[in-house]
């Protein structure tokens, strides 16, 4: 896949690789089960939360390049998990590879079930749960500055107090204007009734 307009830097971090993203609070419960579930009602007319599949994101080599893709996955850089830091988990595609959909089996998969919310290109599927065994490191990325991440190597319980001191270190969040983010949230849900 080409860069979809992130930072080089970024790009060069998620390319090729296969990733699942949460929030803070999305982590502390996968640190807790010891693995990736499937939780809350949140994304019901999804197609993975309709085949009971972890929705991940692949940009490996079943990814594609689509029109417009990006528009439909660039908020989970923080807006979808409504948190300052997004936190996106490496999974090792060769553990456990009878399990993982990628993104082209996906897309093939979603031409039976069009009426489902699915991002083209982009979006893969786990039919089980993901043990943490299997995740081979983490990115916490600022909302406001996607130049400013940082990798880690390892997913455990130490790894919330490194997130944590991350957020700490980011400048003042800026000023939200809630008029625009009412309009984008509008525009968002009336996209996902289309899918629907």
């Amino acid at each position: 896949m080409k860069n979809p307009g992130l930072p080089d830097v970024l790009w060069k971090m998620l390319n090729r690789r296969l990733w699942h993203a949460t929030g803070y609070d999305g982590l502390c419960g996968i640190i807790t089960a010891g693995q990736i579930i499937i939780t809350g009602d949140r994304y019901k007319n999804s197609l993975c939360r309709h085949l009971g599949y972890v929705s991940l994101f692949d940009f490996g080599p079943g990814a594609r390049d689509d029109w417009g893709q990006f528009q439909n996955w660039q908020d989970w850089f923080g807006r979808q998990q409504k948190s300052r830091v997004a936190i996106w988990l490496e999974i090792d595609r060769s553990i456990g590879v009878d399990n993982i959909y990628d993104a082209k089996q996906m897309h093939a998969i979603w031409n039976q079930h069009l009426c489902r919310q699915f991002i083209p290109g982009v979006e893969a599927g786990h039919k089980d749960p993901i043990p943490l065994r299997t995740l081979k490191g983490a990115l916490a990325i600022d909302r406001y500055n996607l130049h400013v991440f940082d990798r880690y190597e390892e997913v455990n319980a130490s790894l919330l107090h490194r997130i944590s001191d991350f957020e700490k270190s980011l400048p003042p969040a800026p000023q939200e204007n809630p008029i625009m983010n009412q309009i984008i949230d509008t525009l968002n849900a009336g996209r996902r009734r289309v899918s629907e």
